[in-house]
């Protein structure tokens, strides 16, 4: 949504009433409490934040807000 409401020059929340409208899946935002369980044990195995981002399609900093929760 935010590379959509660039591009087009509108806010985020027009991208997303647009979306509603047209009944179109819009991916949750963050993370669901599984892939927070699994960031966990993939950086507890090594992982780098900004590789488990890139894995899970959100930036470095949900990563490492999902590891200081499950902390």
């Amino acid at each position: 949504m935010k590379e959509l409401a660039t591009e087009f020059g509108v806010s985020r929340h027009t991208v997303a009433a647009h979306l509603r409208r047209a009944k179109s899946p819009v991916r949750r935002r963050g993370l669901s409490h599984k892939q927070a369980t699994d960031i966990v044990a993939l950086y507890e195995a090594g992982g780098t934040s900004r590789e488990l981002a890139d894995r899970y399609g959100v930036s470095a900093d949900t990563v490492l807000r999902a590891l200081h929760r499950q902390a």
